[in-house]
């Protein structure tokens, strides 16, 4: 069975330059662009994501599909995102060749 639903996250109208699920669990999608902004949003859909095989800090989260969890506010572009194999810490990249970490906790 395949379900799809299009959700519009925006980047004040900027190109997304990168976009990536959390690996432990996939409920949850970062993304950013040009605008200078890193989102984190959730990717949970009810009827879908019942696993219990996810881990990481975004397992048990329940926030309906497109619901912004973090955002941060870097002011410059930023080029990528990317999440640790246990979705534990994320990484971007700015375009002025600085790298910045965010660590989540499980809570």
């Amino acid at each position: 069975m395949w379900i799809a639903n299009q959700e519009k996250q925006r980047h004040e109208e900027q190109t997304v330059n990168c976009v990536r699920y959390d690996p432990g669990s996939g409920r949850a999608l970062a993304s950013c662009g040009m605008d200078g902004v890193v989102q984190v949003r959730s990717a949970y859909e009810k009827d879908t994501d019942d696993n219990a095989a996810a881990t990481g800090p975004f397992a048990n989260m329940t926030e309906k599909m497109d619901t912004m969890l973090y955002r941060f506010n870097v002011g410059g572009w930023i080029n990528f995102v990317s999440f640790s194999l246990t979705s534990q810490t994320m990484a971007f990249g700015t375009h002025d060749s600085e790298i910045h970490f965010c660590c989540f906790d499980a809570e």
